[in-house]
């Protein structure tokens, strides 16, 4: 499946000046407007955004650990 969309990968995630974010936050800025593609991608993400705040919280934990010995 990777190979599929290879040719897209360098250029979506390119940053410029105008989109300091690059193709792939303004893609997803609009999928997020429509209603029919936002319930997908909330749904999408939900499967995912537990594992991303856990490792967030794990991450600033950790930081507060590594100040607290020092």
């Amino acid at each position: 499946m990777q190979e599929n969309f290879a040719t897209y990968r360098g250029p979506i995630y390119a940053c410029s000046k105008d989109q300091p974010h690059g193709k792939l936050a303004q893609l997803l800025d609009c999928l997020y407007q429509d209603p029919h593609s936002k319930a997908q991608l909330l749904a999408w993400m939900e499967a995912h955004a537990l594992q991303l705040v856990a490792r967030k919280v794990y991450n600033e934990m950790d930081g507060v650990n590594e100040e607290g010995v020092h």
